[in-house]
């Protein structure tokens, strides 16, 4: 099975926090528990419906998995891409392999420079304390937008897969387990 690569549009605080854990957390409405994405290159074309509510950051994911046009109204198989063009290509909440990221583009004036923010000081919490002490320093922005770029290249090389989890509070968790019980536990 050939690859497909993937873009999903979000704002940039969501795409570091993406790219930081790993995972997508999906919506918490059954219709929308999934990741969303455009197709690139796709064999129809590129008249892709406007998904994202949030811009200024792509994800470009590498899909390596299979692929569906099956449509559903009660939930849909994790580990399948599901490909609804012109709307939308969809990866269901519980999949857990099968997607890499391979780029990130930034959009407009946008810069890792606007996004990455200092910690904050919390008196109860020393094991922030010294993160807090250190972004005092005149470099510090320079050097988190560093690290941070050396960390999307080595996930990037490593080919570390991106998951696609439920949020903590989720009124549909428990039907889609019982639809489809190959959902990871850990989720």
């Amino acid at each position: 099975m050939s690859s497909l690569k993937l873009i999903h549009e979000t704002s940039p605080y969501a795409a570091r926090n993406i790219i930081q854990t790993r995972r997508f957390i999906v919506s918490d409405i059954l219709s929308d528990s999934g990741l969303n994405v455009k197709i690139i290159n796709h064999p129809k074309g590129n008249a892709w419906a406007r998904q994202a509510k949030y811009t200024g950051a792509e994800l470009v994911f590498e899909w390596t998995g299979p692929v569906s046009t099956e449509l559903s109204e009660h939930g849909y198989e994790p580990g399948i891409l599901y490909d609804h063009y012109s709307h939308r290509g969809f990866i269901p909440v519980g999949t857990m392999s099968h997607l890499y990221l391979v780029d990130v583009h930034l959009k407009g004036d946008v810069s890792w420079h606007t996004v990455l923010q200092k910690p904050q000081f919390k008196l109860f919490r020393p094991d922030g304390w010294l993160a807090w002490v250190q972004s005092k320093h005149p470099r510090w922005l320079d050097q988190a937008v560093l690290e941070f770029q050396d960390e999307i290249e080595n996930i990037v090389k490593n080919r570390e897969p991106f998951k696609i989890v439920f949020p903590d509070i989720c009124g549909y968790e428990s039907t889609l387990r019982r639809r489809f019980p190959n959902i990871p536990k850990e989720l």
